[in-house]
């Protein structure tokens, strides 16, 4: 696996925890900054939101748009898979404990 990878498929897990962490919804802008504080640091946004379309496209959220903000709440897989219940490939597995 290249390092790409590991990065893209753990910032995508770390969306969908602050998706729980935030109950369930949160917009880019939001989830932009908080990836920063995270170590997720240098992303540009849009890279954020091709990870949103992403977790849209494989049934972990749902997005919705307001003007040019995209709204994005979880879905009950994502929620699964940010809590290490179920395996999507390109979203990296928690590690036990969280």
């Amino acid at each position: 696996m290249k390092f790409k990878d590991i990065l893209d498929s753990d910032r995508r897990l770390a969306i969908l925890r602050l998706l729980t962490d935030v109950n369930g919804q949160a917009n880019d802008s939001v989830i932009h900054k908080a990836l920063d504080a995270l170590g997720h640091a240098n992303q540009p946004r849009n890279q954020i939101r091709k990870d949103l379309q992403f977790l849209e496209n494989n049934g972990l959220a749902n997005i919705e748009w307001l003007e040019d903000v995209m709204i994005v709440s979880i879905t009950e897989r994502g929620d699964d898979a940010a809590h290490g219940r179920v395996d999507v490939v390109g979203v990296s597995r928690p590690r036990i404990g969280r």
